[in-house]
């Protein structure tokens, strides 16, 4: 599954969008239909701070794939009005 970055960004707590770096891995858990179906998939997205403090394994984001998909919608409707010129 491809993953929209700027959408993933959104998520990302106020504080650490000021010191992004960069995404390590982002995956779907537990992937499969099942699981989707079950309503219980979430997006794991690893990603590291440009910060002093910062652990050597970066940071993490759980995000429900319900949610992720709603946004993913929302910003193509945005884009299609946007083309339309409305």
């Amino acid at each position: 599954m491809k993953f929209d970055y700027d959408i993933l960004f959104e998520f990302l707590p106020e504080e650490d969008k000021k010191s992004f770096m960069v995404w390590d891995d982002v995956f779907c858990k537990p992937n499969g239909l099942d699981a989707k179906l079950a309503g219980m998939s979430r997006i794991v997205a690893a990603y590291r701070l440009n910060r002093k403090k910062t652990s050597p394994f970066g940071e993490r984001i759980f995000i429900p794939l319900s949610k992720y998909e709603l946004r993913l919608k929302q910003k193509e409707r945005d884009n299609k009005i946007e083309t339309l010129g409305i």
